[in-house]
């Protein structure tokens, strides 16, 4: 377990995507399943990106614009971003380095940096950041976000009511505060979350197909 005496969360910002999805009119399903999986899972509609109108970085920028101004932070006092995702708008730069440059934060000792990871990301991020706080940086902003439209199945009962797309914009500042963390990990079951394809191996293997 890691424990931390400083750092606070002062702000989060969640935003969503402008497509509205109602769970009520999927047509993959037959109206009794689906009065049931509602029902059962609570989960009425969900965003998605529409993306022909916005990408994930629009909802990135914002939600820092927006937490940069109910914060009032001069830009120059904040010394990281951290974006968790698994869904890359590009393959590089970074996506953090990105939104360094398009928000102008400042250049000289400035941390900005992707971490790849799915469901526990933001507890991983707020980790890193917290134990940046506890070595003197004073102001993080922490994304999170994926367009998870990308890849759930909307055949399968299982995902095709529950994902959608979003991100947020944690705020994190170095004050007095108590947390804990403590993690588990279980790597022998990666083929149940498995998404194959668009990764290295399989590029490999298409060029040799040709």
């Amino acid at each position: 377990m890691q424990k931390f005496q400083r750092g606070k969360i002062v702000h989060i910002c969640s935003v969503a995507p402008s497509k509205k999805i109602l769970n009520s009119q999927i047509d993959n399903f037959d109206e009794k399943d689906k009065k049931k999986i509602i029902k059962q899972t609570g989960v009425e509609q969900r965003y998605v990106l529409d993306k022909e109108k916005e990408k994930i970085s629009d909802l990135y920028l914002k939600a820092a614009d927006e937490t940069l101004k109910i914060l009032a932070w001069d830009k120059d006092s904040i010394d990281a971003i951290i974006v968790v995702s698994q869904s890359n708008e590009f393959r590089f730069p970074a996506m953090a380095c990105y939104l360094q440059g398009i928000l102008n934060l400042r250049k000289d000792n400035f941390l900005a940096f992707d971490v790849n990871l799915g469901c526990s990301g933001y507890v991983y991020g707020l980790n890193i950041a917290y134990n940046y706080i506890a070595n003197g940086l004073n102001r993080i902003l922490l994304f999170a976000g994926d367009i998870s439209s990308d890849v759930v199945d909307f055949n399968a009962r299982d995902t095709a009511f529950l994902f959608g797309d979003g991100v947020s914009c944690t705020a994190i500042e170095n004050k007095a505060c108590k947390s804990y963390f403590s993690f588990k990990t279980l790597g022998e079951g990666y083929d149940c979350i498995i998404a194959p394809y668009g990764g290295g191996v399989y590029a490999n293997e298409r060029c040799r197909s040709f």
